[in-house]
């Protein structure tokens, strides 16, 4: 993508609430590869149940996710969305392909480690602008940005503990 190209974006989101956007797409976690995609007419939707292989697989070269539970079932079919919407590398594989932003309680940080391939604890912390977050939140990231720094340069520089293994 060149820097004056517009990036095309879509929210994968259960909350009908934002339904009133264009990037909308209906997506619940407890069926990982199925999405219902919404058609506007006079302020009705009228829904179409369409598979993610059919219209959106392997579509996205970036990612953010933020899991709406803390639990091991709805880690893990997010990352199944993820792996089903991740554009695969010119080599036929996702490890060099799509950069995944997972930010997620603290708690699922070992589990998180196992879903996807290559990421690593950053510095960048969610917070809610109330502080109504009753769990620590962590941003995970399987490349560097300028924007933050891994958990893993900060311990080579001796100011963190290293990331579970």
């Amino acid at each position: 993508m060149s820097k004056y190209e517009i990036p095309k974006v879509k929210l994968f989101e259960f909350d009908m609430r934002f339904q009133i956007f264009p990037e909308f797409v209906y997506y619940d976690f407890a069926k990982p590869t199925t999405i219902i995609r919404t058609t506007r007419l006079n302020f009705t939707a009228s829904w179409k149940l369409t598979s993610i292989a059919a219209c959106e697989k392997g579509s996205y070269d970036r990612i953010l996710c933020d899991p709406p539970f803390l639990s091991t079932d709805c880690q893990t079919k997010v990352a199944i969305t993820v792996r089903w919407l991740s554009k695969i590398s010119s080599n036929g594989t996702q490890e060099q392909g799509p950069r995944i932003i997972v930010c997620t309680g603290e708690r699922m940080e070992e589990l998180v480690y196992k879903l996807y391939h290559g990421i690593k604890t950053t510095e960048f912390r969610p917070k809610h602008a109330k502080d109504r977050l009753s769990n620590d939140f962590r941003c995970y990231a399987n490349f560097e940005s300028e924007l933050w720094k891994s958990q893993q340069q900060e311990a080579a520089n001796g100011n963190v503990a290293d990331p579970p293994k």
